[in-house]
This record gives structure tokens, C-alpha cells and sequence, in this order.
């Protein structure tokens, strides 16, 4: 499903290496900020593929971004019409392809 709407991002101070791929953003943030997404196996198999930089967590929102910092940024037309990789009620992760 292509991304459409609104996208906005918190600024965290994440920055994932050159050498890191999609799954290693999830596992960064299941084990380091305990975070716990029920990602079916066949998307986590896909993200092994994918380079990280190629990825961005976004909120629909400008208040749901804000949960995750101050600083706010409308990264709409970074997203728009990438692929959803997985949805969640507190975001999306859009392969910006």
C-alpha cells in the first residue's frame, strides 16, 4: 500500500550506519527502547534487504509525532507514495522507494 496524507517525524538523534538495513532499526528499537512491534516473520525477512537509509518512521500526525520529541519535522514529500512496511496506531514505517 502506497503512503498518502500527511507525514510528520520527531527529531531523536537516531542515526542508523551506512552498512545498516531496515531490520536493524527495528532491533534497535525493540531491544534498546523496549519497544515491541508484532511484525509478521515474511516483513522481517523483507527488511534484512532493505538499507536503513532507505526507511523512515513517520507519525500521521503533528501531535502524534510530538511523542517522540519537541522538534518536529513534515517530512511529507520524503514519504509520499513510498510503500508501508508496517502500520501501527503510533506510526508507520514508509520504505521510501
Amino acid at each position: 500500500m502506497k503512503y498518502v496524507g500527511p507525514a510528520y517525524r520527531a527529531q531523536t538523534g537516531y542515526k542508523p550506519g551506512s552498512n545498516q538495513k531496515a531490520i536493524d532499526v527495528i532491533n534497535y528499537e525493540e531491544e534498546e527502547l523496549g519497544n515491541k512491534y508484532d511484525i509478521p516473520n515474511n516483513i522481517r525477512m523483507a527488511l534484512t534487504a532493505i538499507p536503513a537509509r532507505d526507511v523512515m518512521w513517520v507519525a500521521r500526525t503533528e501531535k502524534g509525532a510530538r511523542e517522540y520529541g519537541e522538534e518536529i519535522e513534515d517530512v511529507t514529500p520524503a514519504v509520499r507514495g513510498g510503500e508501508i512496511l508496517i502500520e501501527m496506531p503510533d506510526g508507520v514505517l514508509v520504505w521510501m522507494i
